[in-house]
């Protein structure tokens, strides 16, 4: 065992860990950079300590969103606290170390795990109770708030609290770290107030400790860094061939809607008549997208010779849409790109059903009238941003940038533009994305994101381009410069892309369309921002001053809170229907009945209806993901209606036998009463799915047996 080293800190690092390692609930808010994670080690250690000296529970669990952050912290931890035994849980750490959380409890000082982890051991009972940590520490405690799996957890403690006979003396510390509390998006005092409030309280926080004496201050601000900010506004395309194009074939599609939707108009309500005019004239902007979700939704509740109709029309008008918003950021040819793709998708099944071929002939026509070359009109937007990585990064080979971008398509657009520009292409642009959707479908695995930040910061690539994902916590090298193009989200992400730009004489710009409201939405951000810092004194005077005011309110809130869910759970309770159809939302074909629906791992939903393999065809792949306990995913599962054949999922194989492994986002639920809905959460559908147990498992295989001697 390694000797047992303090922590070192900065002075103004010691201020904000005080309160932590006094053993107080707390939140620290400090600046992205300022070495939070330090301020966490050291409250670790001395909590460590305590907890040994006093013979009582010593165990800290420090739970992040995702797994690129896990392995970034728990090495943190390993190299600070080395005289502790640390150890990262993930999902592939379980799925191919096959290592579980709940398994090293006894052997272990630190555990760094992603929330979601924890949250599958207390749901399954595999750890009893958040009592087997002593310590439990939120990093980006911002994100405690609505339906954040932070929550989950933070429920099951407040649970325990509110229940406790004696004043919850065994509960864990519980420790947040942040760079903003925000304020919701108001620029209203009291608002902004309470905002901070909820999550003080979700955390069950005492204090909120910042930097606040004066030399600690002065010693903080040589340690940060304020990037020059400049907000870019362009003019949009001029003589826009493209966009003509793709407007002329929507009209096209729009008078196949009104003509067909004509035809039932008897047997529509006013509400899928309204819904069921095309919004022509905003195609290719996120007003058309939130259409689109309200038209697939009406599709599922009209009957299925009329939905048969309308979906491949959405699903035509979402790509022309799709294609318009990648065209208004990117190049055209890779908005074609987005438009080929699709058709080549679409075209894998022989159009058999008329409206198919007239989707189709409709785009040919298009494309055949449409020549790229012919549409010589540059991006202005792209024209602007090349000047700015030509004036700050091209001639300087040791600075680097990163552009924020909403899509994962358009990363990889603006990666493709920069390296087949002649006056770009030195910077080796590279792409940095999540994991939440496997790599085939444009996701990055743990390897690749590791990769891409160690070839960044060496300078293989001198400029990322990334989503929200590189936004908070992750290690990112110091950049010269921060680019949000076309896209901001609030005043929490505002202050962290802003803090990536870490180098002296930084640059931070935000670039966008004249008319798109974006600049405005940021100069919003700011001001929510400034609000913020004005707040947090403000607060931090009434939970010092008004102490007991404050553990009152704070209990109430809490109350309070469960009392809503509560009230949420027995609502979903009395609405909860016994049976229900699941049905292709495409052709609407009957595909199985919610009782035969079964959920495996409390995430994915699986088919254990022989019957329904007639309704459905699997093909099987290699698997592109793994977990323990001979459970593989991967392959494509397809409606089996020959005029259909629309991908319904992909497939589960579980000891040895494969199963349909349904995507609900491809099929419409239908009531006893012959109604149908959309829906695009599993929680949201109103009928209970039992869990896959090792009885059904014994059942289908004595089944598959019994069948077999039947029919040797």
């Amino acid at each position: 065992m390694q000797e047992d080293k303090d922590v070192e800190l900065y002075e103004y690092q010691k201020e904000l860990a005080k309160e932590g390692c006094d053993g107080a609930n707390v939140i620290i808010l400090a600046p992205t950079n300022s070495g939070k994670t330090y301020v966490a080690s050291r409250i670790i250690q001395i909590h460590l300590r305590r907890q040994k000296a006093q013979k009582k529970l010593a165990r800290v669990v420090f739970l992040v969103e995702n797994e690129a952050l896990a392995f970034q912290q728990g090495k943190v931890f390993a190299e600070q606290l080395a005289a502790y035994r640390t150890k990262v849980f993930t999902g592939s750490v379980q799925s191919v170390k096959g290592q579980f959380l709940r398994d090293h409890l006894a052997e272990l000082d630190i555990l760094v795990a992603t929330a979601q982890i924890l949250v599958n051991d207390l749901t399954s009972g595999k750890i009893q109770s958040l009592n087997e940590f002593s310590l439990i520490v939120f990093d980006e405690c911002h994100h405690s708030y609505n339906d954040h799996v932070f929550n989950a957890i933070l429920r099951n403690y407040l649970d325990m609290k509110l229940n406790s006979k004696d004043d919850a003396e065994d509960l864990p510390q519980i420790v947040g770290m942040t760079a903003s509390l925000g304020v919701s998006g108001s620029t209203d005092d009291e608002k902004g107030i309470n905002h901070m409030k909820r999550i003080m309280a979700n955390m069950d926080a005492r204090f909120l400790c910042t930097v606040r004496t004066h030399d600690n201050l002065e010693s903080l601000k040589k340690h940060m860094s304020s990037p020059i900010e400049e907000l870019v506004a362009v003019k949009p395309r001029e003589n826009d061939v493209f966009k003509e194009k793709v407007l002329d074939a929507a009209i096209e599609i729009e008078k196949h809607v009104n003509k067909h939707v004509a035809k039932k108009r008897r047997t529509l309500t006013d509400s899928q008549k309204a819904t069921f005019k095309v919004p022509v004239n905003i195609i290719g902007t996120e007003q058309f997208s939130q259409w689109i979700s309200d038209f697939v939704q009406s599709i599922a509740e009209v009957d299925a010779s009329l939905g048969r109709i309308l979906n491949p029309c959405r699903e035509h008008l979402e790509a022309y849409s799709k294609s318009l918003l990648l065209h208004r950021d990117a190049r055209t040819k890779d908005a074609l790109h987005v438009l080929e793709t699709f058709i080549d998708e679409f075209n894998i099944v022989p159009p058999l059903e008329e409206m198919d071929s007239t989707l189709v002939n409709i785009y040919e026509e298009m494309t055949i009238t449409y020549q790229v070359n012919e549409d010589g009109s540059e991006n202005p937007k792209l024209v602007r941003m090349g000047q700015i990585l030509n004036e700050i990064l091209v001639f300087n080979a040791n600075a680097r940038g990163i552009i924020f971008v909403k899509t994962r398509e358009l990363a990889d657009a603006l990666v493709k533009w920069i390296n087949e520009s002649d006056k770009l292409k030195v910077l080796n642009a590279n792409i940095f994305v999540g994991q939440s959707v496997g790599s085939s479908r444009g996701g990055m695995t743990k390897c690749r994101q590791r990769d891409a930040l160690e070839c960044f910061k060496g300078g293989l690539h001198r400029v990322i381009i990334a989503t929200s994902v590189a936004e908070e916590g992750l290690d990112i090298h110091k950049c010269n410069l921060v680019i949000r193009y076309e896209h901001v989200t609030n005043e929490i992400a505002r202050l962290q892309s802003r803090g990536r730009a870490r180098a002296e004489h930084s640059r931070y710009f935000v670039i966008s369309e004249e008319v798109s409201g974006i600049l405005e939405k940021e100069k919003k951000n700011q001001r929510c921002e400034e609000l913020m810092n004005t707040l947090v004194p403000r607060l931090q005077e009434y939970l010092e001053n008004s102490a007991n005011s404050w553990d009152s309110e704070r209990r109430h809130m809490q109350l309070q809170m469960k009392k809503e869910l509560e009230c949420k759970v027995e609502e979903r309770r009395l609405n909860v229907i016994d049976e229900m159809e699941f049905k292709c939302l495409n052709c609407g074909s009957f595909i199985c009945s919610s009782r035969n629906i079964k959920c495996i791992k409390r995430a994915h939903h699986i088919i254990i209806d022989p019957e329904a393999y007639k309704r459905l065809n699997l093909q099987r792949d290699t698997p592109y993901f793994t977990e323990p306990e001979d459970i593989a995913y991967g392959g494509r599962l397809f409606c089996a209606e020959i005029s259909c054949q629309k991908w319904l999922g992909s497939v589960c194989t579980y000891n040895d036998i494969d199963f349909p492994l349904i995507n609900l986002k491809a099929f419409k639920v239908v009531n006893s009463n012959g109604v149908g809905k959309k829906f695009k959460r599993w929680k949201n559908v109103p009928c209970e799915i039992d869990a896959f147990t090792p009885e059904d498992l014994n059942n289908l295989t004595e089944d598959r047996l019994a069948k077999q001697i039947e029919n040797p």
